[in-house]
């Protein structure tokens, strides 16, 4: 009886890589959604990057369809730099994850100091 064996050949460092694009683009969007919170509705606050400012100006819907464009060129981007040099492209997905994070603490801190204010 001939017995067959099923590998999967499964690239984990591909998948790991993946799960972290999807990290960033999650926090991409979730700085965007609580800026325009902080800058439209609770009007505490402002856009920090003076290039950005004009995207709070924009309704909702075509700021949120321009900053997926956005992420989705810089994710691009980020995979052409990973199929060049693994290595590299996957410390640059974490350099970016890292700045997202620094983002949203500073977002974790002005709501905080809202709450306490306003509530």
């Amino acid at each position: 009886m001939l017995r067959t064996c099923i590998t999967l050949d499964i690239d984990w460092n591909k998948r790991r890589y993946t799960a972290y694009i999807g990290l960033l683009f999650f926090l991409f969007m979730l700085d965007y959604f609580l800026t325009y919170l902080g800058v439209c509705y609770l009007e505490f606050g402002r856009e920090a990057n003076p290039f950005m400012v004009w995207l709070y100006e924009v309704p909702l819907i075509p700021g949120i369809l321009f900053r997926v464009s956005m992420s989705l060129v810089l994710i691009r981007i980020m995979r052409i730099a990973y199929d060049e040099d693994r290595k590299t492209g996957t410390k640059l997905v974490m350099f970016g994850i890292f700045l997202n994070l620094l983002v949203l603490y500073n977002h974790i801190y002005w709501i905080t100091i809202y709450i306490y204010l306003f509530v």
